[in-house]
């Protein structure tokens, strides 16, 4: 009765700090730790981009559609434990950004993320955050633009599903989502080396834009042959 408003509250989002699927018969959204540890690993040179198609596989079996997955490079215990994320990524930090962002799940952003901040932040205490930092701020900004308004990202049965591109090369990771007029293309180069990609399927073929160049790209007869500077992503939007 003291808040009026909380009555007009028809369903609040629960979030669990918890990683197991049976959570989601009683919250909305779980952390995607394994997704976490698996680019961890990844950027230590343990794994490689090819053990995510399993990764994914083995997600779409054990999840539901709306069982929401909070995808994460970074948060409050990360930060303060294990390092920010450029520590843990290096250079791999926006690779792993556009990762995250665009395959199925709902990306966190942790303070001082969107601005590029590299310190851990005190965990007991206060710590201070500097705004005027801002190395980040334009790339995530279109991030988050695009998950917004490119239908093919939005979450649980309001998006598409993730359709993988097996490629020649164990260090790269493509795949596309679409939904009606909307659709993604995406190819991440996860190593420290140059990598050449050689690409034959139907799953590619599209007029795109590229997200951050606004490089406009057409892709046909199911082909498609790139290269990927180390740790460069393609962000292909329709």
């Amino acid at each position: 009765e003291a808040v009026p408003e909380l009555k007009k509250i028809k369903h609040v989002f629960m979030l669990a700090e918890a990683n197991e699927n049976y959570m989601h018969s009683f919250f909305d959204m779980t952390y995607n730790w394994p997704l976490k540890d698996l680019m961890d690993a990844i950027a230590k040179g343990k794994k490689k981009a090819v053990d995510l198609y399993p990764f994914f596989e083995k997600e779409a079996q054990e999840y539901k559609r709306n069982d929401y997955r909070m995808n994460h490079i970074t948060n409050h215990d990360l930060n303060s434990w294990d390092g920010s994320e450029y520590e843990r990524l290096g250079e791999g930090v926006k690779a792993f950004s556009v990762l995250y962002y665009t395959v199925p799940g709902m990306p966190l952003i942790y303070s001082g993320q969107e601005i590029g901040m590299k310190k851990r932040l005190r965990f007991f205490d206060k710590d201070t955050i500097d705004w005027k930092q801002n190395s980040m701020r334009d790339f995530y900004t279109k991030l988050n633009h695009l998950k917004r308004k490119n239908e093919s990202l939005w979450n649980g049965e309001g998006g598409a599903d993730l359709k993988m591109i097996k490629t020649n090369n164990e260090n790269v990771f493509v795949f596309t989502r679409e939904k009606k007029s909307n659709k993604i293309f995406v190819a991440v180069n996860l190593s420290k080396q140059p990598q050449q990609v050689k690409l034959n399927s139907e799953l590619v073929n599209g007029n795109y834009v590229d997200l951050f160049s606004k490089k406009k790209i057409n892709i046909k007869s199911n082909q498609y042959d790139f290269s990927l500077n180390p740790w460069e992503y393609l962000l292909l939007t329709k």
